[in-house]
């Protein structure tokens, strides 16, 4: 489905890249939390609500590989390692070479509807400016694989997917959500994918 790039870690790790010929990059992490001791639970799919312990960051995992796909929106795919515990793959110099390449990128690990930052909106007001008039309510964001892939040189977003009460058993996420959620991401990609959007603040070269 993808090629594995390993990188600088000692254990193996690297990341996934799935390529389709998009102008923009996609990012999400497969590993999860252990914050919670027994996940071998079943996916929970009833009354139009999802239930699963892992849905951070599953579901946006299959947003990016499936949903959006679906809603008529192209681009490419990067499979991170090691989020989960502050050691993102996609911080390594091979990721943020690879994700350079692209006019911006993106993640959907988030909790509820918002967008967070991680200060990729304090050089460049376009950026601000198109998220916000799309309607996205803008947050600083604590932390993500984004956060360290500042100097691929160009902005990027986490989206919110929907999910609540990350990292526990009762984490869950309604159908509806998720679904509102996708539509507006893909709308956002369709309507800003060719457009380029420099981050001018960090130490690649522009």
């Amino acid at each position: 489905m993808g090629e594995f790039h390993r990188t600088d870690d000692d254990d193996g790790a690297g990341f996934t890249m799935v390529r389709r010929g998009g102008r923009v990059l996609g990012i999400a992490h497969t590993d999860v939390s252990s914050q919670v001791e027994d996940y071998r639970v079943d996916l929970i799919e009833s009354g139009g609500m999802f239930r699963h312990p892992w849905l951070d960051d599953r579901l946006g995992v299959h947003a990016l590989l499936y949903t959006l796909p679906d809603l008529g929106v192209t681009f490419d795919v990067m499979l991170t390692e090691k989020e989960e515990i502050g050691e993102t793959t996609g911080g390594r110099a091979q990721a943020i070479g690879v994700a350079s390449e692209y006019n911006w990128m993106f993640m959907m690990d988030r909790a509820g509807n918002d967008c967070a930052m991680y200060g990729y909106d304090v050089d460049n007001g376009d950026w601000k400016e198109v998220l916000e008039r799309s309607g996205w309510m803008l947050n600083p964001g604590s932390s993500s694989c984004i956060k360290y892939m500042k100097d691929a040189g160009v902005k990027g977003a986490n989206f919110g997917v929907g999910y609540k009460k990350a990292h526990s058993e009762q984490c869950y996420a309604e159908e509806q959500s998720y679904i509102q959620q996708c539509t507006r991401v893909a709308e956002f990609v369709k309507d800003f994918g060719a457009r380029r959007f420099i981050h001018k603040n960090s130490g690649a070269p522009i």
